[in-house]
């Protein structure tokens, strides 16, 4: 994974952690501009809305810095929430 980032995420995503998350990739992403974000999510017990808009989130601003997100493993219920979110 040359040029990569990557971040297990673990445990819940939510409104109750998703902050202080995003603080954490986001400070990491800015410090070494990956060429690509890898998030690996096999470790993700319970991801609500805020989980959702972290990872989009991240998206985002790896676009804005020309990079991009790789999301990896997502388990089931993750799964569930992209599809339900269209993704």
């Amino acid at each position: 994974m040359d040029g990569g980032l990557h971040i297990t995420l673990e445990g819940e995503i939510d409104h109750h952690s998703a902050l202080s998350v995003r603080e954490a990739i986001d400070a990491k992403i800015f410090s070494v501009r990956p060429e690509v974000l890898y998030l690996e999510l096999s470790r993700v017990g319970f991801m609500d809305s805020s989980g959702l808009g972290l990872v989009m989130g991240r998206y985002t601003l790896m676009q804005r810095i020309g990079g991009e997100l790789a999301v990896l493993n997502p388990n089931k219920r993750v799964m569930d929430i992209f599809k339900l979110a269209g993704l």
